[in-house]
């Protein structure tokens, strides 16, 4: 029996199960995306990264001849963070941080996710529109036009606060200039490690949020949802407009973009947009490395099944218990 999730979240859960949901992977296909039109590449608007129809405004978005349902807009909130595979740099200071992620940035874990579910939606709708934010360095935001984003807007993150949800949530809100059906962002936006932007986001834009999505699939005028619940998986059936936090998952892992797409962005300029959201609420005051406590006893590890692992981890407390 259907049950609602929240009475401020229009969303139905439909199934939860242990298991993964039979046909879950309905919208994993990997179609190759249809080729702009000429006349479209040659007139190319602005902020157009491909030259494909630009978002229309509130009320303008076109009918879909196949479905009869309105080619939905979406727009995906994407962040670098610095490179795990490089060394952070010695002495550890706020410049040679930044310097070393401006260097070395890649997308995190769930912002890969939230790109690759928004690509997966146009496999299955090409008239969708696709837009981006990007918080990260020129090269980052060429990395994701390479995707065949239709728009695509850079922020410096030398100008946001990453140490404060709340103005880095406002500054993203004053980076968006149309309300989109759905807006996707990463679980941990940026890989932080903090997780409450997309709350945050959500509360400034007065939409309902779904946590810890895995997949989407468009069904009649929303999306089904499957997303983590605990242990089990749960679908979920949502109306638009959403915001949806993506966390990832082994069907969600970003693909590779096209050599032709990625080879007509080499010569492409991304200057940094700038934010119309209140700044200097919060200061980085200064920056070093984190002090890891002395292991003062070796460890040793329990083999054997899990009852004999209890049972012995059992007798260890006991006797520690009579030592003391």
């Amino acid at each position: 029996m259907a049950q609602s999730l929240s009475m401020s979240n229009p969303c139905t859960l439909l199934k939860e199960s242990a298991v993964p949901i039979p046909g879950r992977d309905c919208s994993d296909g990997l179609a190759a995306p249809s080729r702009p039109s000429r006349h479209r590449r040659r007139g190319r608007m602005p902020n157009c990264v491909f030259g494909r129809r630009c978002l229309p405004g509130p009320g303008r978005s076109g009918e879909s001849a196949a479905e009869g349902i309105h080619a939905m807009n979406t727009l995906v909130l994407l962040a670098g963070i610095a490179d795990p595979k490089w060394p952070l740099p010695r002495p550890l200071t706020a410049d040679a941080l930044r310097a070393h992620q401006a260097q070395h940035q890649v997308l995190g874990p769930f912002d890969e996710a939230a790109l690759e579910v928004a690509l997966k939606l146009r496999d299955a709708a090409p008239d969708m529109q696709l837009r981006a934010i990007v918080v990260g360095g020129e090269a980052l935001a060429r990395q994701v036009a390479g995707f065949r984003i239709d728009t695509l807007v850079r922020l410096d993150p030398a100008a946001l606060a990453p140490w404060s949800t709340a103005e880095l949530a406002a500054a993203l809100r004053a980076s968006i200039d149309a309300l989109p059906d759905l807006l996707l962002i990463g679980r941990e936006f940026g890989d932080h490690d903090d997780g409450s932007v997309p709350a945050h986001l959500a509360q400034w834009l007065a939409l309902p949020h779904v946590s810890l999505a895995l997949s989407m699939q468009r069904v009649d005028a929303g999306l089904r949802i499957v997303r983590q619940g605990g242990e089990t998986l749960q679908r979920v059936d949502a109306t638009l407009p959403l915001l949806a936090s993506v966390t990832n998952d082994s069907h969600n892992r970003l693909r590779q973009p096209l050599l032709k797409n990625v080879m007509a962005t080499r010569k492409m300029r991304f200057e940094a947009a700038l934010s119309d959201a209140p700044s200097g609420v919060v200061a980085l005051a200064s920056i070093e490395a984190a002090t890891v406590g002395a292991r003062e006893k070796a460890c040793r590890f329990l083999g054997g099944t899990v009852d004999q692992q209890a049972d012995e981890l059992a007798g260890i407390l006991s006797r520690l218990g009579e030592a003391a």
